[in-house]
């Protein structure tokens, strides 16, 4: 007889591992995202199959009512463009369409089913590892992927993963780090684990940093710095901080000295990161003319926006900025509401962090990742390619009203 529970929990953390990556699966119409909306159709139709009520949890209504505002002023909004002659693109349309599904069935299935919060924490540990140790080993073969090597070029890798990875270097990279969420919990000791899984969890993240330093991530460097810190801030416990700090700087220290004497990876480092950022900001670069486009289609068209697809259409570039993206194409008061539902996630933390109970580690560690995303990975996506970020995002709600079974 098959355990429930653990067929649920299962499905659940495949949906999790699947949405964290944008990735195409043999043809161009079958992706992780796609696959996960099937997993969570089938898994809804055992819930109905059990001919058990089906609630809705008030804790994701929020959510669930910004989407359907997104939605009602999607169709408003080409509707007028279409009225006043201008084109919209439906793919937008759809995307948002099949996230609201998405997010939607994700709710019902974990408020009517009965996930073993342990067991989930520990399938995601898994896929996280495996995708790590995984990626490191295909590159490792593929692209004479050797770090220590002082004639790296990481230019030429970096191409390498753009043309050989499905979502390109920062989409899969980010995917590594969110799916890696829990091995830095249980590295840095916010999750207890034992010393077999701590040990391959710091082996994880490390091998994670070197893929990220040879790809020059630097956006997505900076994410996982800012979960690895950021929970220890929360604690507004000084004591603690100064000790972390204190570790930090050793560690940082120690790989430095040992580094600059093995290899030449320091002047890579002031190459690629210190010379070209500060070039970036003294200069400007592509990104930044892609921001300013977005804020002056902003300024002319403030209530309506461009439209569905027409930022894209006229520039030949996204906005590669979920707020942007919505103020380019939709307009003002869709990026409102937006940011007035990323300011309440703030609030939901304050409010509900003392109700967390035995898992409070885990969920700072979500709304850290949460925080980190709102303030630094946003950047990667249109509002409606972010399906992990709402689905986090519900995870972490449910934790504020009830708790998962243990």
């Amino acid at each position: 007889m098959v355990n429930r529970s653990r067929f649920y929990t299962v499905g659940v953390s495949i949906v999790i591992a699947l949405l964290c990556f944008e990735a195409q699966i043999l043809f161009s119409f079958i992706t992780t995202t796609r696959i996960s909306l099937a997993v969570l159709l089938f898994l809804f139709a055992g819930l109905l199959l059990e001919k058990k009520p089906i609630r809705i949890n008030k804790a994701h209504l929020p959510l669930l009512f910004f989407f359907v505002f997104i939605l009602l002023w999607s169709i408003l909004n080409s509707t007028v463009h279409i009225f006043s002659g201008s084109r919209i693109d439906i793919k937008p349309f759809i995307s948002l369409c099949l996230i609201f599904l998405t997010i939607g069935l994700f709710s019902l299935i974990i408020t009517n089913a009965k996930i073993q919060f342990k067991e989930l924490i520990r399938l995601l540990w898994i896929f996280g590892n495996v995708m790590v140790f995984l990626t490191f080993f295909i590159l490792y073969l593929q692209a004479d992927f050797n770090f220590f090597d002082s004639s790296l070029r990481i230019s030429k890798l970096k191409h390498f993963f753009n043309d050989n990875l499905p979502g390109g270097t920062s989409r899969y990279f980010y995917g590594l780090v969110t799916l890696n969420t829990i091995s830095l919990s249980f590295a840095l000791g916010y999750l207890k684990s034992s010393k077999r899984n701590r040990l391959i969890s710091i082996a994880g993240i490390v091998l994670l940093l070197i893929m990220l330093f040879v790809a020059n991530s630097r956006q997505n460097i900076l994410f996982l710095l800012f979960i690895a810190i950021f929970p220890k801030l929360l604690t507004f416990n000084i004591i603690k901080v100064l000790k972390f700090s204190i570790r930090t700087l050793v560690v940082v220290a120690i790989s430095i000295a040992v580094l600059s004497y093995t290899t030449d990876i320091l002047s890579n480092i002031k190459e690629k990161y210190i010379e070209r950022t500060t070039s970036q900001i003294e200069e400007g670069s592509e990104r930044i003319e892609t921001y300013t486009l977005a804020y002056e289609d902003i300024r002319a068209s403030p209530i309506m926006g461009t439209g569905l697809g027409n930022f894209e259409r006229r520039h030949g570039i996204t906005t590669h900025n979920g707020y942007l993206w919505v103020g380019a194409e939709l307009g003002l008061l869709p990026l409102v509401v937006y940011s007035l539902i990323l300011i309440w996630l703030f609030f939901t933390f304050t409010k509900s962090k003392s109700s967390f109970g035995e898992y409070k580690a885990f969920y700072t560690l979500i709304f850290a990742y949460l925080a980190g995303y709102i303030l630094i990975a946003n950047n990667f996506n249109e509002l409606f390619k972010d399906y992990i970020f709402y689905i986090f995002f519900l995870v972490y709600l449910i934790g504020t009203k009830k708790r998962m079974c243990h």
